[in-house]
């Protein structure tokens, strides 16, 4: 469901209720305990638009809050044996996941799996184990399950930028080659249609992880930026200001809403601080 405008506080369609409605009776055994205060905040209450948007703001903030206290590290056997037993099983060399997308000559310098490290990584939404080869270098990966709907889609993607890193642009310009430029793409393998390893590299950082230690660091919450534009945008579509002007004055006046908020709570020297 799609809102008309910033002022906007129509009720929910009935598609979006019914939906509702079928994810709190979708509920797994060990989620059941939330059934109760799903209904109450989603479905009895009856909110409007905008109370179901910070209803579901208020319970990420929640549950992201449980899965950071979980313990960080779990042992590898609670997961799978097998797994943690691989260097005592009779396998033929195997070797790590992924290496064909380098492009090497051929497979006489593909590193093989030593054993896999005993305890594993826990995120908030996923997993992460340690690889090491034969050679003693580690090799950590996320295993994604489910993966999203769109994983074909990002890998193809991945495969365009594989591209470009080659011959066809950054490895053939002078420029690029001198800087050593080139796109970062991780290793994605497919192991069935809801399941994948992608590799990860713990010293990266994404910028939506840099903008939440930004906001930790200055004492705001994370969605502040946000409601505070909508907030503004809101003022003005209630007192009608909206309607009364074109295209053009609009867009300029959300651009310098925009700037405002960003000088205040967003500034330029996030990444470089």
């Amino acid at each position: 469901q799609l809102s008309k405008d910033f002022g906007d506080s129509s009720q929910l369609s009935q598609t979006t209720e019914l939906n509702l409605l079928r994810f709190a009776e979708s509920m797994k055994p060990n989620h059941i305990k939330y059934k109760a205060l799903f209904e109450e905040d989603f479905i009895k209450s009856k909110p409007n638009l905008a109370q179901l948007v910070n209803n579901f703001r208020n319970w990420r903030d929640k549950l992201e809050i449980l899965l950071d206290n979980r313990p960080r590290k779990q042992h590898l056997e609670y997961f799978s044996h097998y797994l943690a037993e691989f260097e005592y099983q009779k396998f033929d060399e195997i070797e790590i996941p992924g290496q064909y997308f380098l492009l090497k000559d051929n497979n006489k310098e593909f590193i093989r799996i030593d054993r896999f490290q005993p305890e594993v990584e826990v995120l908030r939404g996923c997993r992460r184990l340690t690889i090491r080869g034969h050679d003693g270098s580690l090799h950590p990966f996320i295993v994604q399950h489910p993966a999203a709907r769109n994983c074909r889609r990002e890998e193809r993607i991945i495969q365009l930028f594989r591209i470009l890193n080659g011959w066809v642009v950054l490895d053939r310009k002078k420029e690029s080659r001198r800087r050593g430029l080139q796109f970062f793409l991780p290793i994605i393998i497919p192991l069935a249609p809801m399941v994948r390893l992608v590799q990860d590299d713990p010293s990266y950082k994404s910028l939506q992880e840099i903008f939440e230690e930004h906001c930790a660091e200055t004492g705001i919450h994370r969605d502040d930026p946000i409601l505070s534009f909508i907030q503004k945008m809101r003022e003005m579509y209630t007192d009608g200001e909206a309607g009364k002007k074109g295209k053009v004055d609009l867009t300029s006046l959300k651009t310098e809403i925009m700037e405002d908020v960003a000088n205040r709570m967003v500034p330029d020297n996030i990444l470089t601080k």
